[in-house]
């Protein structure tokens, strides 16, 4: 048998392409074993925003971008209703427990979420727009239908509280 320099380039090239091949194949199966790895409350919350996403869009909102994180906190779904950018924070639970899941979006996450939302404004050249904040919240018992609230306008722009005014006692050592 006579090998020629054209066949072995030929046959290097369809193994070099089979490595590759066998390689993005193993790193694609990597991937979805890594998700499904991911924890049931993650997967769980991912499930939720989707089905948010989905609920927003057939209401008319446009929606702009998913989970955006800044150093300050995470927007989870930014939207656009008219001329209006809704931030919307989904909240899913298996339960409806201590006031449902709306309920979790406490006064700190509230702040975290404005400064998110001053952040996105900033880098996106959106001051002059009008803002409002919505929660979504979820109940997806396992193996039922969830159940979506929308709650619009659900709190107002927050600052941080201004910092104290240190008191200095009068007299004793301080004098």
């Amino acid at each position: 048998r006579s090998f020629s320099l054209e066949g072995i380039r030929d046959v290097s090239n369809r193994v070099q392409q089979r490595l590759r091949l066998s390689f993005w194949r193993r790193w694609l199966a990597a991937v979805r074993h890594w998700r499904q790895l991911r924890p049931a409350h993650l997967r769980l919350g991912r499930r939720g925003e989707k089905l948010a996403a989905r609920h927003l869009r057939r209401q008319g909102y446009k929606l702009l971008h998913r989970n955006v994180n800044f150093s300050v906190g995470e927007l989870d779904l930014v939207t656009l209703s008219g001329r209006t950018v809704v931030f919307v924070e989904v909240k899913t639970r298996r339960l409806r427990q201590h006031g449902g899941p709306a309920a979790a979006v406490t006064r700190a996450k509230q702040l975290r979420i404005c400064r998110a939302a001053r952040r996105y404004l900033a880098q996106y050249r959106l001051a002059d727009c009008a803002v409002r904040f919505d929660v979504i919240g979820i109940v997806w018992p396992q193996g039922a239908k969830p159940q979506l609230e929308h709650h619009r306008n659900a709190f107002p722009w927050r600052r941080m509280p201004p910092l104290a005014t240190p008191l200095i006692p009068s007299g004793g050592m301080w004098q």
